[in-house]
């Protein structure tokens, strides 16, 4: 069986400053979405066949949170790409 070498596409002290961004207590990994937004996608989310889209924007917004989005305990989380 052959091995794959590793490819190192950055300089290591790229790399190294990345880890150590990525590890810092200050940083976190979320997309801030405007509360009224997230009000609605929670709202599209909790009961989808109450909410009543009006025009092509929330339409779109409950096509989007369905797809997209997540209700687990009453959090809103985003669905991994994969």
């Amino acid at each position: 069986m052959a091995t794959i070498a590793s490819i190192n596409l950055f300089p290591n002290d790229v790399c190294t400053a990345f880890e150590a961004y990525i590890s810092s207590s200050t940083y976190y990994n979320c997309e801030q979405l405007p509360y009224a937004k997230w009000s609605q996608i929670h709202t599209i989310l909790e009961n989808p066949t109450a909410y009543i889209p009006y025009n092509r924007e929330t339409t779109n917004l409950k096509n989007c949170a369905q797809s997209a989005f997540e209700l687990i305990n009453n959090k809103l989380y985003k669905q991994s790409d994969i």
